[in-house]
């Protein structure tokens, strides 16, 4: 234990470059937050158990949890307030000579590989691979073995057990509050006619002279092809 407060076991950790910024810090395991040299910033209330985790951190690294091997591993300055747990988790972008993300805060990864290659912020992946090769997108949460993984795009729900698309349970959009729901919609049946498009649109409470109702579309085994409710239809 340090002057500064801070806990180190193995080699080239913390400990080594302790400061009046690198305070408070837990490093277990090999090369761990190891490269704080040249800090200008803050190192401070950090977890890292394993391997690798933080190496390449030189600046404003600040309110981490590390558990595993390389986790974090890209990262080079501002990251604040993740917690990651598996392997090579929020890795970051190592295609780069030099890691250089930077800001990548508030993120959860569990899983193998969850995040892997990820800079953004915001972000929950839990499953391995989920999230994996999005290089840049934020807001996003994959849930899932592989959920989400090789997209591109920011502020995504996806929940899968694969990355195919057909293997998608759920996608949604929170930057248009749109959710895409599968082929078939199931509701007190497990034998569905065909899938199922709703649409509602309530300008009030359910009851209400002002209420538009809902519309069901698609095509059922009566051969009806719209099916409206309203609220004088509702005793």
């Amino acid at each position: 234990i340090g002057t500064r407060n801070n806990l180190t076991l193995g080699l080239y950790d913390t400990l080594t470059q302790e400061n009046a910024t690198v305070v408070n810090n837990v490093t277990i395991g090999q090369s761990s937050l190891n490269n704080l040299t040249n800090i200008t910033g803050s190192a401070s209330n950090n977890v890292c158990v394993g391997a690798a985790n933080l190496t390449n951190a030189t600046n404003n690294i600040t309110n981490n949890v590390m558990v595993g091997q390389q986790n974090g591993e890209g990262i080079n300055t501002s990251a604040t307030e993740n917690v990651c747990v598996g392997y090579q988790t929020l890795r970051g972008n190592l295609l780069t000579p030099v890691p250089v993300a930077s800001n990548v805060n508030y993120n959860v990864a569990v899983g193998s590989n969850a995040s892997y290659q990820n800079t953004g912020s915001t972000i929950t992946a839990v499953g391995a691979y989920a999230g994996r090769n999005n290089l840049s997108g934020t807001g996003n949460v994959y849930l899932g073995y592989q959920a989400g993984q090789d997209d591109t795009t920011s502020n995504n729900l996806v929940i899968a057990n694969s990355n195919a698309s057909a293997n998608e349970l759920i996608r949604g959009n929170f930057a248009n509050s749109t959710l895409n729901l599968p082929k078939y919609v199931n509701i007190n049946t497990t034998s569905p006619f065909q899938n199922a498009t709703i649409n509602a649109f309530m300008s009030t409470a359910l009851g209400s002279d002002n209420c538009t109702g809902i519309r069901i579309t698609g095509t059922a085994s009566n051969s009806a092809t719209n099916r409206s409710i309203f609220p004088q239809d509702i005793s």
